[in-house]
């Protein structure tokens, strides 16, 4: 498909996925919250005690992004750190007590919307979307990270044109450790 131009599915998939995105943001502002605080605190309720730097990189932000939003939960006595015996460079984060409780506040009736826009869809046809994002969300990492590889689509002066993500900042794969399907922190 040398030379094509972006097809009317690929921008009504974009199209709706920011909408989603948005509808996502719209609900952490209501709450107070960034999103992605929000994220994070996804991240934390599910994947449970995990690094700053396996959150960043699974959110594809700077850990110091991360460490702001954990100091914060931290300060509020959402969050408690530990030290990552695998290496003592880096701490484990994990929701406390009160911290779990607040996120169940927030998350659950999220995680309730969501399921109950699947159930439009009726369970066969949730699964068979689940699985097609799935298949060309890793098609799409394929094909991108080949570009990539061959030097991406750089501009005559060699650098990514401007407003362009130039360096390679996480594997992109969604799964199952957020419900926002953030890629997975765990890999």
């Amino acid at each position: 498909m040398e030379g094509s131009k972006k097809t009317d599915r690929t921008d009504r998939l974009m199209d709706s996925t920011a909408a989603a995105d948005r509808l996502y943001q719209d609900y952490a502002k209501s709450v107070g919250m960034s999103y992605t605080s929000l994220l994070v605190l996804d991240i934390l309720y599910d994947a449970g005690p995990i690094s700053q730097k396996e959150i960043s990189e699974a959110m594809m932000c700077s850990k110091q992004s991360v460490n702001q939003i954990v100091r914060a939960l931290w300060e509020k006595g959402y969050a408690e750190l530990s030290e990552d015996l695998s290496d003592r460079r880096n701490k484990q984060v994990r929701l406390t007590e009160s911290g779990t409780a607040y996120a169940e506040k927030l998350l659950l009736p999220l995680y309730e919307a969501s399921e109950n826009a699947f159930d439009v869809l009726g369970a066969e046809k949730s699964e068979e979307m689940i699985r097609s994002v799935i298949a060309y969300t890793r098609r799409l990492s394929e094909n991108i990270r080949k570009m990539i590889a061959a030097g991406g689509n750089k501009g005559s002066s060699g650098t990514a044109p401007e407003g362009c993500i130039s360096e390679n900042e996480g594997d992109g794969e969604p799964s199952r450790t957020s419900n926002f399907l953030v890629p997975d922190a765990r890999k």
